[in-house]
């Protein structure tokens, strides 16, 4: 992936990305075929300021792996996990806002 495939269009900021509003975010979808054979039936997909809460919840100088991050925002909107490419993806997000708020 080229570095400048990140690039924000001109006049938009990371803050202004976490803070955008999509209808799928924060919905529950049933696991597709290879989910369901390591015995997941509903995932979810992530609301970014959801990721930026949770994050900003890890006390200073603790440690919490992508894998306990998706685990724990699926648990608590009533899934068994979070997607894992849209978590990333607004991970991303999260730190190149706090960055620029930095």
């Amino acid at each position: 992936m080229a570095a400048d495939s990140w690039k924000l269009k001109p006049g938009t900021t990371w803050r202004d990305k976490l803070q955008d509003v999509h209808p799928n975010h924060g919905k529950i979808v049933p696991a597709n075929a290879s989910q369901r054979r390591r015995g997941l039936k509903h995932i979810l997909i992530p609301d970014p300021r959801e990721v930026d809460r949770l994050v900003r919840s890890i006390p200073k100088g603790r440690l919490m792996t992508i894998g306990e991050l998706r685990d724990r925002l699926g648990r608590l909107a009533g899934a068994d996990t979070a997607c894992p490419l849209t978590t990333g993806i607004f991970l991303r997000i999260v730190a190149e806002a706090a960055e620029e708020d930095r």
